[in-house]
């Protein structure tokens, strides 16, 4: 990226997200690294997972703080996620990516409350999924946490630049696959 691009980008990231600077023992770090990487997921998101987990345990198992009440911190059932999710669409709002964030964090708690569903190609394309393979997900996921995005906003950027490049061959006479 160039000066500009990365003042940019930089200027963003300061405006949507808070910056929390985490000391661990040594050796931890790279626990933790491997651990988030087993769980195809990076240290960031897997250490936002881990708060939210734990948020929400001392949300159900003790008493609640004047924090956790003004954040609504809890679980949020899966129609309430899609009802929010089609509300917000219905109304032509583009959410924020921190609302993104959110609204994925919420879908992956739910997912991880019902357990382990094999998710293959097959049954995917049936639900309407898109199914990455796992290498491909993998270098996505390394890739837009390379350039601060989620992955889905990585490849749905990546996906309009493909987009543009075969227009330019087409518009060549060349095809491009």
């Amino acid at each position: 990226m160039g000066k500009a691009s990365t003042r940019a980008h930089n200027k963003y990231i300061a405006k949507a997200y808070d910056r929390i600077n985490l000391t661990v023992p040594k050796g931890k770090k790279d626990t933790i690294q491997a651990h988030a990487e087993a769980q195809g997921e990076s240290v960031n998101g897997f250490i936002n997972r881990a708060i939210d987990n734990q948020i929400s345990q001392d949300h159900h198992n003790g008493p609640r703080t004047a924090l956790e009440s003004t954040q609504g911190a809890g679980v949020v059932s899966f129609s309430e996620a899609v009802r929010t999710a089609q509300e917000g669409a219905e109304a032509g709002k583009q959410p924020s990516p921190v609302e993104k964030e959110k609204a994925w964090e919420n879908l992956s708690k739910i997912f991880r409350d019902v357990g382990a569903v094999d998710l293959d190609k097959a049954r995917c394309e049936r639900l309407g999924i898109i199914y990455l393979p796992p290498d491909t997900l993998e270098a996505a996921q390394q890739a837009a946490e390379r350039t601060g995005e989620m992955v889905v906003d990585f490849v749905a950027r990546a996906v309009a630049e493909q987009q543009k490049r075969d227009d330019r061959s087409f518009k060549m006479g060349i095809n491009p696959s």
